[in-house]
C-alpha cells in the first residue's frame, strides 16, 4: 500500500479477511486502504468493525476528527477515557477535540501532554501556540511558535510566522 499499488493491497487484505475476518488490525488496515481510495464512509465502517473486535478506538476517533464528525470522535474515545492510553496519538486527539470545542487552554495543556510523550514537537509546538493565543495568553505562546519556525515542513511554517505576525508588537 505504500508503494501505490492499492488493488493489490485491497485484494490481498480482502484474502486476509477471508483467513481471519476477527482480526481487529486487518479491518484497520483496510479502513486505512478505503481513507486513500477516497471513500470515507467505508473506512469509517472498516474502523468501526476493528473497535468492535477490539481494535484501537483512538484510531476511529482521530479519523472522525480528521473528516470533521467531532461528535462522533467524542463517542468513540469515551470508553477509553477510563484507563487512557499513555500514548502521543491519544492525547494529541483529546487537544484537538479540546481546540474544537474552544476550550484552548485545556487543549494546550493536551497538547504539551502528547509532546512529552512523542508526537512531533513542531506541530505540537504550533498547536499550544495557537492555543495559547486563542485562550488569551500570547506571551505563553511566543516560544512553543518560535519553536514551531524551526519546521523543515512550509506550511506550518507559514502558518506558526502568520500566528506570531498576529501576537508582535
Amino acid at each position: 500500500m505504500r508503494h501505490g499499488n492499492l488493488d493489490e493491497a485491497d485484494r490481498l487484505l480482502r484474502d486476509a479477511l477471508q483467513l481471519d475476518p476477527a482480526n481487529p488490525e486487518i479491518h484497520e488496515v483496510l479502513g486505512s486502504l478505503l481513507d486513500r481510495r477516497g471513500d470515507v464512509e467505508g473506512a469509517v465502517a472498516s474502523f468501526r468493525t476493528s473497535v468492535r473486535l477490539g481494535g484501537n478506538a483512538v484510531i476511529l476517533a482521530s479519523y472522525l476528527a480528521k473528516i470533521g464528525r467531532l461528535d462522533e470522535a467524542e463517542d468513540a474515545i469515551v470508553p477509553v477515557r477510563g484507563s487512557p492510553p499513555e500514548t502521543a496519538d491519544y492525547w494529541s486527539l483529546e487537544g484537538n477535540l479540546a481546540f474544537a470545542k474552544q476550550d484552548w487552554l485545556r487543549a494546550a495543556d493536551l497538547f504539551e501532554k502528547a509532546e512529552r510523550l512523542g508526537a512531533p514537537v513542531h506541530l505540537s509546538a504550533y498547536n499550544r501556540g495557537l492555543a495559547l493565543v486563542r485562550g488569551g495568553r500570547p506571551e505563553e505562546a511566543r516560544p512553543h511558535l518560535l519553536r514551531a519556525l524551526e519546521t523543515e515542513d512550509p506550511a506550518l511554517r507559514e502558518s506558526a510566522a502568520n500566528c506570531l505576525a498576529l501576537i508582535e508588537p
